[in-house]
């Protein structure tokens, strides 16, 4: 191909399409987490039935999938202040966008879920999770 490359022209093989896409395309490559903080007075102990209402609340979100629940580090609760914790259920979305986060995070400002305080998190490639303020 080099013999015949006029030196104007860009040269237009797998290689050059793969290097292209690998710089300029749309990147979905975050992890974004929902956890939902119980308020006080709020008993949810049943993982079904969290699931279920929280799929209802994110039914406009079909990338976020049921993550069961997870322990977060007491400092960061906003309204538990028990130091054993409160397990928070939460949701996952994987190699999404930050279109998605940006959507996400509105979504949870305007119209938060009865009952429970949401902590957003967020992975980018080759970073730790961090927490986004809602």
């Amino acid at each position: 191909m080099a013999s015949n490359w006029d030196g104007k022209t860009r040269p237009t093989n797998e290689t050059y399409r793969s290097n292209y896409n690998d710089i300029f395309a749309k990147k979905e490559n975050m992890n974004i987490r929902l956890m939902f903080e119980p308020e006080p007075g709020v008993k949810c102990n049943v993982d079904s039935m969290f699931k279920y209402y929280a799929e209802n609340y994110l039914s406009d979100f079909p990338q976020f999938k049921f993550g069961g629940y997870i322990m977060l580090n007491t400092m960061e609760h906003k309204h538990n202040t028990s130091i054993s914790g409160e397990p928070f259920y939460q949701f996952i979305a994987t190699d999404v966008s930050k279109q998605l986060l940006d959507q996400v995070m509105h979504y949870v400002k305007i119209n938060p879920m009865e009952g429970y305080h949401t902590h957003v998190h967020v992975k980018e490639v080759n970073e730790n999770e961090k927490a986004v303020q809602v």
